[in-house]
This record gives C-alpha cells, sequence and structure tokens, in this order.
C-alpha cells in the first residue's frame, strides 16, 4: 500500500480492528490508501511507527501524494465532538435487536404477513443503525456481523461501501454505486439507452428489487469466493424468511417476498438520494479529498431523521469521518457547512425528504436523456 507517497507491506501488520480489513483493502483497493487512513482516523498517518513495514517510495510505484491539507484543517473545527455513541444509540440498539429475535421467534412457528413486514423494517434499521457503524469502527467490530443477520454478507459490504465506495465516490469504473446495471443511468460516463428516458419513473419503482442483488447476486459472489460463513448465513437466512414459511407454513411464495423487497427498497431509497441530486458535482483530478466528497454527497432533513436511519442522511459527515458515530454528525454538520462555505464548496442539505426525492427524480430525468 501507498501513504503519503511511501509503499509499505503491511501483509504481517496485526490491525486492531482484525486482520481482515486490511486484506480486504489490499486485494480490492487501489494501491494508494492513504485517504484511506486519514479518514478513517482523522489524523496523518504516524509514519515513524512503521518504519519496519516500509520498502520503497512513490518513485518506485509510480504514484502521486495526494494533497489533503485542507481536510487536516477541518479536523481542527470538529475537535471536541466525541466519536462514541451518544448514550441514546444503546437502548436503540437494544431494542432493535431483542424485536428482531423476537419476530424470528414468532414467524419460525406461525408466519403472519404483518410480523413478517414489520422484521423487513426491523432489518432494515439494523443495517442503518447498527452493522454500519460497526463495520466502520465507532462501535465495537463483532456490531458488524448484524449485516449476516439481515441477510447481507459482512465481508462483501466492506469491499463495496468502505474499500471502493466512500474513497471513490460517484468515480465511473471505481465506485460499484454508480453502476446502474444498464438499468439506471446515473453517471455521465455510462452508455446511455433508450428505455433509460423512463428512468425517473421506473427507477423509485424498482428499489425494491435491490433485495436480490443481495440474497441472489451475493449469496453467488459469496460462493465463488469462498466465503463460507457468509454462504452459511445467507441460506440460513433464505431457508427461515422463504423455504420455511412456503414449505412448512404453505404461506404464498409471493407474500413471503413482500417483506424482503420493503427491506431492500427501505434501504436502496436513501442509497439512491445521498449520491444522485440535481447539480451534482461531477468529481475530477483536480478535486481535494474534502471537496469531492462534500460536493457528491447531499443532507437531508434533521436529527430526527438521523435518530431513526443511522444518521445516514447527514451523508457529507459521514463520508468526510466514517468512524464517527452517526449519533454525533448533527452536531458535526454545524461545524462542517459554516467551513465548507469558508472555502466555496459546494455543500448541499436538503430540508426536507420531499425536496431530496424531487431533486433525485429531477437528476434521473436528466440523466436518462443527456447525451454522453
Amino acid at each position: 500500500m501507498i501513504i503519503d507517497g511511501i509503499v509499505y507491506d503491511f501483509g504481517s501488520f496485526d490491525h486492531p480492528g482484525g486482520k481482515t480489513i486490511v486484506e480486504l483493502f489490499e486485494k480490492y483497493g487501489t494501491p494508494d490508501q492513504t485517504m484511506t487512513f486519514v479518514s478513517n482516523h482523522s489524523r496523518k498517518f504516524p509514519h515513524n511507527r512503521y518504519e519496519q513495514y516500509k520498502i520503497g517510495t512513490v518513485e518506485d510505484s509510480g504514484g502521486n501524494a495526494p494533497d489533503y491539507s485542507d481536510y487536516l484543517e477541518l479536523i481542527k473545527e470538529i475537535r471536541g465532538i466525541p466519536r462514541t455513541p451518544h448514550f441514546s444509540w444503546w437502548p436503540k440498539m437494544a431494542l432493535l435487536l431483542s424485536v428482531n429475535v423476537m419476530l424470528n421467534y414468532s414467524l419460525y412457528f406461525r408466519w403472519s404477513f404483518e410480523n413478517a413486514m414489520l422484521l423487513g423494517w426491523i432489518n432494515a434499521l439494523i443495517g442503518l443503525n447498527i452493522q454500519h457503524d460497526a463495520n466502520h469502527g465507532s462501535v465495537a467490530a463483532p456490531f458488524g456481523l448484524t449485516q449476516n443477520l439481515i441477510g447481507g454478507s459482512r465481508r462483501l459490504w466492506i469491499i463495496q461501501h468502505m474499500v471502493k465506495h466512500h474513497i471513490h465516490t460517484n468515480i465511473m469504473g471505481k465506485d460499484p454505486d454508480t453502476d446502474g446495471r444498464e438499468i439506471l443511468r446515473l453517471n455521465d460516463e455510462s452508455k446511455i439507452r433508450w428505455y433509460q428516458a423512463l428512468q425517473h419513473f421506473y427507477g423509485f419503482a424498482g428499489l425494491p428489487f435491490f433485495t436480490y442483488e443481495i440474497l441472489v447476486g451475493e449469496t453467488v459472489e459469496c460462493i465463488n469466493k469462498g466465503y463460507l460463513f457468509d454462504i452459511f448465513t445467507k441460506t440460513t437466512f433464505i431457508y427461515l424468511n422463504v423455504i420455511r414459511p412456503c414449505v412448512v407454513h404453505k404461506v404464498n411464495f409471493f407474500l413471503t417476498q413482500l417483506p424482503l423487497m420493503f427491506t431492500g427498497g427501505y434501504l436502496a431509497f436513501f442509497f439512491i438520494l445521498s449520491h444522485n441530486f440535481d447539480e451534482v458535482s461531477e468529481p475530477t483530478p483536480q478535486m481535494s479529498f474534502v471537496e469531492h466528497q462534500i460536493s457528491t454527497s447531499s443532507n437531508v432533513g434533521s436529527h430526527r431523521l438521523a435518530w431513526w436511519n443511522g444518521g445516514l442522511n447527514y451523508q457529507i459527515e459521514h463520508h468526510l469521518f466514517p468512524r464517527y458515530h452517526h449519533s454525533r454528525y448533527p452536531a458535526m454538520a454545524v461545524k462542517v457547512k459554516k467551513w465548507a462555505s469558508s472555502k466555496g464548496y459546494k455543500y448541499t442539505h436538503f430540508p426536507s425528504l420531499w425536496d431530496n426525492i424531487k431533486s433525485t427524480f429531477r437528476y434521473l430525468r436528466k440523466m436518462g436523456r443527456k447525451s454522453p
């Protein structure tokens, strides 16, 4: 890995967050991991402490050290705000996990559509409020396994979200979230298809089908990669939520899909709003890390929505400081917005969810009709 123009071999390094993290960034990330470290730790890399891992410089690798002086300046602005969860997160976390266990237990013996739909919503909230913070490192790592509890794969989530999306936001070919699989056109560099002229309509209607990317596409990928634990948890989830209700409780297959699609649709809905809005900036190599993250992300609503949805309505602060707990984002946003304004960086905060939806609708319409 390259950090600040120095090449390191961390193959034997025992990372405090677990060896898996380093392995996944090394295998699936780009060689230069400078901003990965700096943004996750909110400080410069302590090169003097890792001399034994140094093997060369950028002259050997052909890389370029990024300039992040403005980011170090921003870090000073948020000093005093703790990284750790607000005390209110702990009972919320306990409630979500308890309800998940109770609903799974109830549905195992007697399936009901109402309880299954409620479980679908609880699973979405667990994904937003628990696994997301844990896998980013703001709460204990074992909580990150709740991604597997709700049908996902912790390893694949880290690869797609942390390794690729966070640093390379909205960059075609590097950020997988910009790949609309030729169904949606989300980037100027994507091919345009005639039917995408209507994507602002069918795009929102199709969000629940994100479920099958998780349950089918990810399962196949886990099999190909040999992720045995993830294969086990995914097949267990499918058995409990699809196979057992159909076989044991004689539930119509279609009915079993609606709660699952609700979970996927709920998650995908808030994902698409965050980085696909009217007047979003196209990232350029000339942008600093801070300007890139601020101008390709957006916020919406207030601390109330943040409490329900794991703070991901404060997407700007999350992308700038991913290891800070989401309960701290509203306080951070006040400081970040003021600082961004002083730098002339475009900071987008929609006052309401409806305003954000309308902006994303306009963006999808524009991208579906705009020539490459």
